[in-house]
């Protein structure tokens, strides 16, 4: 018989729901859970994959994102931020870095880091660096780096280095610097090399 007609449910309806849900974000006494949802919090937040967290606390990624501000730590363990701020330590275990700023450390494992840049320490297990700042030390082992600049110490360790600089000392072990300089002193192609800036105002 002709007339009857079932109504169909729209196409991939169940598939955007589980997908809302999963971004969905979770609130547990100011702590925010979610999947893949975007969140910000007055205390932690602690997701899969967030295109955008900002806590005022820690925020924690497994995969990473996009943008990741924390008051105080902010962690992604496998993937890519794009932008990392943190008001005290930035840690990205394995995977890609744009932009890392942090008051106290920059940390990257493994992976390709863009910019780190820290008040007190920069530093970097395995992987390619382009530009490693910080104020008073910069540290990278197992890596090519494009540029050093540190208010104290800059040194790396088993890896080739373009453009190392710091105030006071600079170093390689293992390694080559096309150019190194530590305050007034310099020296090109510096293989396993050291030079420190003596302070003439102790001599």
């Amino acid at each position: 018989m002709r007339g009857l007609h079932v109504k169909r449910k729209p196409k991939y309806a169940k598939e955007f729901a589980i997908v809302a849900l999963l971004c969905l974000p979770l609130n547990i006494n100011g702590n925010v859970f979610t999947v893949l949802g975007n969140a910000s919090s007055s205390n932690n937040i602690y997701s899969i994959f967030s295109l955008y967290q900002k806590a005022d606390q820690d925020a924690f990624s497994l995969l990473g994102g996009i943008y990741q501000e924390a008051g105080y730590d902010a962690t992604t363990f496998l993937g890519f931020e794009v932008y990392q701020k943190a008001g005290h330590d930035n840690v990205l275990v394995i995977g890609l870095s744009g932009y890392q700023k942090a008051e106290n450390k920059n940390l990257l494992g493994i992976g390709i880091s863009v910019f780190q840049n820290s008040k007190k320490e920069s530093g970097s297990i395995m992987g390619l660096i382009g530009y490693q700042k910080s104020n008073d030390i910069a540290l990278a082992l197992c890596c090519f780096v494009g540029k050093q600049d540190s208010g104290q110490q800059s040194g790396l360790a088993m890896g080739l280095i373009g453009y190392q600089n710091s105030k006071k000392y600079s170093s390689t072990v293992f390694s080559m610097a096309l150019y190194q300089r530590a305050g007034g002193k310099d020296s090109a192609f510096a293989m396993w090399s050291s030079i420190k800036d003596e302070d003439k105002s102790e001599k």
